[in-house]
């Protein structure tokens, strides 16, 4: 694990006051563009903050994913990515992007192992959804 901080994920700045839930169509799609725009250069620093990299096979996809996902969660259990704030811990904001950057390694290897089927959208239904408004990844 690198000794260095690990960087944020900071939204545009024109987002980032607003819940996602309460952005417009226009926005939801903007954060959409923004997200996919950043998903190699995230997981690429991902890896590298594990001293791993991206796999040139799909044969070694399981075995990337099971190292970087055991280092994660050693990294999840220090000061840096989470502090004792009562009887569970809280992520701290680079906890926040760390956690981001595991799921956008999945999406990333899903789709670059897909027959191109998924693709990300924006979750428009049901309103209820805690990921209303957030990209998904969608068949």
């Amino acid at each position: 694990m690198a000794t260095t901080e690990y960087p944020l994920l900071r939204p545009p700045p024109e987002l980032a006051d607003t819940l996602p839930r309460a952005w417009s169509r226009k926005q939801a799609n903007w954060y959409l563009r923004w997200l996919t725009s950043v998903v190699e250069a995230r997981t690429d620093q991902l890896l590298v903050y594990f001293a791993e990299s991206y796999p040139d096979r799909a044969g070694e996809v399981a075995n990337v994913l099971s190292r970087v996902g055991a280092k994660a969660v050693d990294a999840l259990h220090t000061p840096a990515f989470s502090e004792r704030a009562g009887v569970e811990p809280e992520l701290t904001d680079q906890g926040y992007a760390l956690a981001a950057d595991l799921g956008l390694l999945v999406a990333r290897l899903l789709l670059d192992q897909s027959d191109g089927s998924p693709h990300w959208a924006v979750l428009r239904r049901p309103k209820r959804d805690r990921f209303y408004n957030h990209p998904v990844l969608v068949r």
